[in-house]
C-alpha cells in the first residue's frame, strides 16, 4: 500500500503551513486572541475521551453497556421470539465477538455473534478492529413492553446459543408493526419485530458518522436540540391533526412510476442520514425505526442497472442513480451510500433481501467512478461534457463523490475505494494550493462561476467558492480523518475555515442600513453565497440576506470542524473561533424564525409549527451539523 505512517505533528503541522497558506493574515494582526481558546493547541486524546460509563474491569469483563429490546405489535407473547440485533462499537474496543454475552436480572443469556463491520487499518487494509456486532437470541416477553439487558464484551461466554437465527427471518412488514403503519405504501418496508436501541451517550462514543453529545446534555444547547426534536417531527409529519395535508412533507410519490409527484427535495442532503443522527442524538426507538425505513425506501430507489424494481423510462440506465430524480443524465448530488452503511451497523440490517446495501453502496461509487466524476477541477471542469452541456463542478459535487467512495470504503474495506480517497484528498490539497486558471490561493476550491452557475457569467472568468457547498464537504472529509488519521485532511479543514472567515461572511443590513430594529436577520452574521478575494457575492448582489441566513448553521459547523482541525495543526484559529461563534448566534436566530407556534386554526392555514419551506433545508440544518453542540463545546 502507499500510505505511509503519519509524520508527527509538528512536522506536518510545517509541511502543511508550507504547502497550505493560510488567507487570514490581516485579519488575525486585528484579532485579540486573548479573548478566545482558538490559539490553544488541541490533541487527539481531546477529540475521544476515555469512558468510565462503558468501560470497567470487574467479573473479569472490559465493558457493558445497557441494550433495550422493543418488541412490536406483531410479537407474540409469552412463546419464544427470535430476535436480531447490532450494537455497533467504538474503534479498537472490539475485536472478538466472541466474547460479547448478553444478560438479564437472572444471569447470562444464550446467544450467537457475528462481526458485520470492521474498523479498517488505513495502511494495510486489514479489520484493526469489529465496528458491529449481530447478537441473536430467542426471547420471551410476557407483555409489550421494552425489556432491558446488559451486553458485556471481553470476558467469557458461557451460554451458546444452538440454533442460528437469519436476520431476515426476524423483520416484518411495517403494515404488521402498529406503529405508523403508513409511512411508505409504494414499496414493501421490512423492519425488525423487535427493535434494539443503545444510549445516546453510548453512540456517541461509536462515532457512526461522528462525535455527538446526547440531546439536552450540553449546557448551552436547549435551543438547538428543541428546534432539531421540532423539524424532525415535521420532517415525519409527527404534527397537529389540524395541519392540512397539502402541508405535509411529500415524501413519497402517489404511485411507483409517479416519481413526478413526490417532493424530490426532500431527500436531497440526504433524509435518511439525517434521521440517522437524531437517533444517535436520543437513542429514542421512534427515531430508530423512523431512520431504517428511511433507509430501506431509499435503497430500494437507489437504480441497479433498471432490474430492481419497474423503472419510468426504459432507456434508462444509470447504476446509482436515485430514481426520483427524472432527468436526463446522472445527478449524483441525489446518491448516498451512508444510509445503508448505517442500517447495517446499527440495525443490523441482511446482506441479502430487496434493498441489497452493499450493491446499492457500491452502486452509488459506480455512478460517480463511471465517466461522471474525476474528482479533479481543470479548464473544462470535472462534469463529463458528453452528459449535459453545463459542466458543473461545485463543492457540493465533491462532497458526495468524496462521500460516496468513503462509504464504500467503510462498507466493504475494498482498497480500490481507499485508492480513490487517497487520491482526492491529494487532488483537493493541490487545488487549494495551486488553483487552476491563475486565480489566488484563497485556501477554498476556487473554481470559475461559469462551471458552479452554468447561466451566468459565461464569458467572464470569475472565481469563486461556496461557503454552505463546503460545509458539505468538511463533513465527509472529517470522517476521513477520524478513520484514517490523514493529517492532510486537517489542513484541509483549517483552511476552508480561515478562508471563509476571512473572504466569505457579512453582516446583514435592511435596505434601509437600520441595523438591528427589523428582525433577528439584521446586523448578524451570514455566509456569502460565492465568494473569493477577487469576488464579493453581497457587491454584486448574489447574495440575498434572507437566503444566505438559512445556510448559517451548516456554515457554523464548518467554521468549527476547521478550527478543531487547525488547533490539532497547532495553528491559531483564534478569529475563526469568533466568526463561528458569530455565526452560531445567526443559526439560532433562523431556527426560531421558522418556529410559527398557534392555534388550530392558525396551524390549519399557515402549515406545522416547525415550518420547513422548503423540506431540502433540514437535511443542511441538521445533517452535517449532527456534532455541532459537540463541536461548539470543544471550544468552549
Amino acid at each position: 500500500m502507499r500510505y505511509p505512517p503519519s509524520p508527527t505533528l509538528l512536522a506536518l503541522a510545517a509541511m502543511l503551513a508550507f504547502t497550505l497558506p493560510g488567507c487570514n493574515e490581516e485579519l488575525r494582526a486585528t484579532t485579540d486572541t486573548t479573548s478566545s481558546d482558538g490559539g490553544t493547541p488541541l490533541n487527539d486524546s481531546e477529540l475521544d475521551p476515555d469512558s468510565d460509563a462503558f468501560r470497567y474491569d470487574t467479573d473479569g469483563y472490559e465493558g457493558r453497556v445497557v441494550v433495550t429490546l422493543h418488541p412490536q405489535q406483531a410479537v407474540s407473547t409469552d412463546t419464544g421470539t427470535g430476535v436480531v440485533f447490532a450494537v455497533p462499537f467504538p474503534q479498537g474496543w472490539l475485536t472478538d465477538a466472541d466474547s460479547v454475552s448478553l444478560h438479564d436480572n437472572q444471569g447470562e443469556i444464550p446467544i450467537r455473534t457475528r462481526a458485520i463491520g470492521h474498523w479498517w487499518d488505513p495502511d494495510t487494509g486489514e479489520p484493526s478492529s469489529i465496528r458491529s456486532v449481530r447478537v441473536s437470541l430467542n426471547a420471551r416477553f410476557s407483555s409489550r413492553e421494552s425489556l432491558t439487558l446488559e451486553l458485556r464484551w471481553g470476558g467469557p461466554r458461557d451460554k451458546e446459543l444452538g440454533t442460528g437465527i437469519e436476520a431476515a427471518s426476524t423483520w416484518i412488514p411495517i403494515t404488521e408493526s402498529g406503529v405508523d403503519e403508513a409511512e411508505y405504501t409504494t414499496a414493501e418496508i421490512m423492519e425488525p419485530a423487535v427493535y434494539a436501541t443503545l444510549p445516546a451517550a453510548w453512540l456517541s462514543k461509536t462515532t457512526l458518522r461522528t462525535r455527538t453529545v446526547p440531546v439536552d446534555q450540553w449546557s448551552e444547547s436547549e435551543w438547538f436540540d428543541e428546534a432539531l426534536l421540532g423539524y424532525s417531527r415535521t420532517m415525519v409529519n409527527d404534527v397537529s391533526d389540524a395541519v392540512s395535508e397539502g402541508d405535509l412533507v411529500n415524501y413519497e410519490p402517489d404511485t411507483w412510476a409517479d416519481t413526478g409527484s413526490v417532493d424530490t427535495s426532500s431527500w436531497l442532503f440526504d433524509r435518511a442520514s439525517t434521521l440517522w443522527g437524531v437517533y444517535f442524538r436520543t437513542g429514542d426507538v421512534k427515531w430508530l425505526r423512523h431512520a431504517h425505513r428511511a433507509s430501506q425506501y431509499y435503497a430500494l430507489n437507489i437504480e441497479r442497472d433498471n432490474d430492481t424494481n419497474p423503472s419510468d423510462s426504459s432507456d434508462r440506465n444509470f447504476r446509482g442513480q436515485f430514481r426520483f430524480k427524472d432527468v436526463d443524465y446522472p445527478d449524483h448530488k441525489y446518491s448516498y451510500g451512508l444510509p445503508m452503511l448505517l442500517d447495517r451497523l446499527v440495525a443490523g440490517a441482511p446482506e441479502a433481501g430487496p434493498s441489497r446495501a452493499e450493491d446499492a453502496v457500491r452502486a452509488v461509487s459506480d455512478l460517480i467512478t463511471d465517466g461522471y466524476w474525476e474528482g479533479t477541477y481543470g479548464d473544462s471542469a470535472a462534469y463529463n461534457p458528453g452528459l449535459a452541456s453545463n459542466h458543473l463542478w461545485t463543492e457540493r459535487h465533491q462532497a458526495y463523490a468524496f462521500s460516496a467512495h468513503l462509504t464504500a470504503w467503510e462498507y466493504t474495506g475494498d482498497a480500490a475505494y481507499r485508492d480513490k480517497l487517497d487520491d482526492y484528498v491529494a487532488q483537493m490539497v493541490d487545488h487549494v494550493a495551486n488553483p487552476p486558471g491563475g486565480y489566488a490561493a484563497d485556501g477554498c476550491l476556487v473554481h470559475d462561476f461559469k462551471h458552479h452557475e452554468w447561466n451566468k457569467y459565461n464569458d467572464t472568468p470569475t472565481p469563486v467558492c461556496s461557503p454552505w457547498m463546503t460545509a458539505l464537504l468538511a463533513e465527509p472529509l472529517w470522517r476521513y480523518y477520524r478513520l484514517t488519521q490523514d493529517r492532510r485532511a486537517l489542513g484541509l479543514l483549517a483552511d476552508f475555515s480561515e478562508s471563509v472567515a476571512e473572504h466569505g461572511t457579512y453582516i446583514a443590513q435592511d435596505e434601509s442600513s437600520d441595523v438591528g430594529t427589523s428582525s433577528g436577520l439584521w446586523d448578524a452574521r451570514l455566509p456569502q453565497y460565492l465568494y473569493s478575494s477577487e469576488y464579493n457575492g453581497v457587491d454584486e448582489g448574489v447574495s440575498d440576506p434572507w437566503g444566505d441566513w438559512e445556510h448559517t448553521c451548516d456554515v457554523s459547523g464548518l467554521l468549527y470542524r476547521g478550527v478543531v482541525a487547525g488547533r490539532l495543526l497547532e495553528r491559531d484559529m483564534s478569529r475563526e473561533r469568533v466568526v463561528a461563534d458569530e455565526m452560531m448566534a445567526s443559526c439560532r436566530t433562523n431556527l426560531d424564525n421558522w418556529r410559527r407556534p398557534g392555534n388550530d386554526s392558525y396551524l390549519a392555514q399557515n402549515g406545522p409549527e416547525w415550518r420547513l419551506t422548503p423540506t431540502r433545508k433540514y437535511n443542511w440544518w441538521f445533517g452535517t451539523t449532527l456534532d455541532l453542540p459537540w463541536l461548539h463545546d470543544l471550544q468552549h
